[in-house]
């Protein structure tokens, strides 16, 4: 049996601060000793009944809004439930978007529960893969005066395991590196990653090398990756040198179990695109060894400077 390795708890922000909880209610088949997340197994057209208990813990009344997402990796490595892209950029054979849907929103009255239900209507056939996704729910909190919406979310995960044990063989494909400027004067380089099969990939490690034309690595990433099934995702390499205008390589490197992917992606920056780097992380062009060797120099003059005039006011006094 795959081990999925989520924690023993629905992932929420902060229930205090809320004032409301959301606990699943299972289908009769959830894989047993799993209580936390949806954990089904896949039974060819048959529909599973799967829940969600939403507790409002405060003195008001509260509306919440609930959607399923799929599992993404985002830019970190990181599995996100909450990401509501379309279905129509996913790849996969069955979306688990179309196959649960709830109730879109959700009122609960003050110091109450209610419970709502998604039945999952399984298609007909066999299936090897892994389908995860994420169920959602949202409550938007006004703040007085101000207009700004502070957004408390619980993300329930949802996994339907595939009626072959024989998983997908594992297949990942890199494209081209793209400059990018992720926030206000940080710069990164983007490179996709694509799971091209509906397998789980947990703990992948990663490693990427910027290199420049003289094989010289300027940056490096290493970190772990738990890469989710039939997804394609940005990976950012933060850049923290000095960049020249000029062609550079990112050489990446992704291990999972007896797999190794690796490519040499090649991408170039401008001039103008080196000055805003070498703005950001606070260098220019210049050599700083020369400005070393400048002032080693001007330490030696003065040292002989010295010595000179002591030996001249010594030979004085004598």
């Amino acid at each position: 049996l795959l081990a999925i390795g989520f924690s023993n708890k629905v992932f929420a922000e902060d229930e205090n601060a809320s004032g409301f909880s959301v606990t699943p209610i299972l289908s009769e088949n959830q894989t047993s000793d799993i209580t936390s997340f949806f954990d089904i197994n896949w039974v060819p057209d048959q529909s599973e009944r799967i829940g969600l208990r939403v507790v409002n813990k405060s003195n008001t009344e509260k509306k919440v809004s609930i959607s399923v997402n799929k599992a993404r990796t985002n830019s970190n490595g990181i599995v996100d439930y909450s990401d509501p892209r379309s279905v129509e950029d996913d790849k996969e054979m069955y979306k688990i978007q179309n196959l649960v849907s709830f109730e879109e929103e959700l009122v609960i009255p003050a110091n109450s529960s209610k419970e709502v239900f998604a039945d999952i209507r399984i298609p007909m056939g066999d299936f090897n893969g892994i389908l995860m996704g994420g169920i959602h729910v949202v409550e938007k909190i006004e703040t007085n005066g101000t207009g700004i919406s502070n957004v408390v979310a619980y993300n329930i995960p949802i996994v339907i395991r595939g009626n072959i044990d024989q998983r997908p063989e594992p297949s990942i494909l890199f494209s081209n590196p793209e400059l990018i400027e992720k926030t206000k004067n940080k710069f990164v380089i983007s490179i996709t990653i694509n799971n091209e099969r509906e397998n789980l990939l947990k703990d992948v490690q990663a490693e990427v090398n910027i290199k420049d034309k003289k094989n010289q690595i300027l940056d490096t990433k290493k970190s772990s990756l738990d890469i989710t099934p039939a997804t394609q995702f940005q990976y950012h390499i933060d850049l923290t040198h000095n960049y020249s205008p000029g062609e550079y390589t990112a050489v990446i490197k992704l291990s999972h179990k007896d797999n190794t992917w690796e490519e040499s992606l090649p991408f170039s920056v401008s001039g103008e695109s080196s000055k805003a780097i070498n703005k950001s992380v606070g260098k220019s062009s210049f050599d700083y060894k020369y400005l070393v060797f400048l002032a080693m120099f001007v330490i030696l003059i003065i040292s002989i400077f010295i010595y000179v005039r002591h030996k001249r006011n010594r030979d004085k006094s004598v």
